[in-house]
């Protein structure tokens, strides 16, 4: 069986599309807070913002790493070699990522509200 590329997005997009609306949202919401954050730079506390985006990163990628296996309807007994442990670590390290690049501009932004 032969895989290809093409292929293997249209799977993603299926499994991601009920999901669109949401993402949307965050989209927007992540949009206007850096137009608002970028009026106040010099209230910025990128050192505090920073620990509690990669403490939110870890959390996720844990949370992640127990719940991937149940997104797919399988178990962690389904897991059978390094390929497949493999990908669920990497998939895990992915949203625990995401997390902490979409966490960023909400927790700056409630460090410049808490200092203003």
């Amino acid at each position: 069986m032969a895989f290809s590329i093409w292929g293997i997005l249209a799977v993603l997009l299926e499994a991601v599309r009920p999901y669109f609306p949401a993402l949307l949202v965050v989209l927007l919401i992540e949009v206007a807070l850096l137009g608002w954050l970028l009026t106040k730079r010099e209230l910025w506390r990128r050192q505090a913002a920073r620990k509690v985006t990669v403490a939110c990163g870890v959390l996720v990628f844990f949370l992640a790493l127990a719940f991937i296996p149940a997104f797919t309807k399988a178990g962690f007994d389904d897991l059978r070699g390094l390929l497949d442990y493999g990908v669920l670590l990497l998939a895990s390290l992915g949203c625990g990522v995401a997390a902490g690049i979409l966490l960023y501009l909400p927790i700056q932004a409630m460090l410049v509200l808490r200092q203003a």
